[in-house]
């Protein structure tokens, strides 16, 4: 009995150590700092950004709120807004929101229609 109760926890041992190893191999894979791996920003964060008031910017769209964190602007945010569709985020939730998308968040819309044509341009030239 006692042997049995050895072996069933060498074996529970050998297994949390073994995850425990997967994992620090895995989180140092994916700690990398941006010198090593070069990080491309969305091509919609490249476009200005605009102060946001009251009086003269006009948006598309709903009011005067942020689409994605569903707050209203105030006097002097900064806001960007997309290119193809006239839609205005706050800059921070935009950026956030295009490093993971490529599109709008309120009509999904291509957030960078500009560089698709040109990449279909390039693709059938060489066709």
């Amino acid at each position: 009995m006692v042997l049995v109760l050895a072996a069933l926890f060498c074996t529970v041992l050998l297994a949390l150590s073994l995850g425990a190893a997967i994992r620090l191999l895995f989180c140092r894979r994916y700690r990398r700092g941006p010198s090593e791996e070069p990080e491309e920003k969305p091509a919609a964060a490249l476009t200005p950004t605009m102060v946001f008031s009251a009086a003269g910017t006009m948006l598309t769209g709903m009011g005067a709120e942020c689409a994605i964190c569903l707050a209203e602007f105030s006097e002097g945010d900064p806001v960007r807004v997309l290119p193809a569709c006239n839609h205005g985020f706050h800059v921070r939730c935009i950026d956030r929101w295009l490093a993971a998308r490529s599109s709008c968040p309120t009509c999904r819309a291509d957030a960078n229609p500009e560089e698709r044509a040109q990449v279909q341009e390039v693709a059938a030239e060489g066709v």
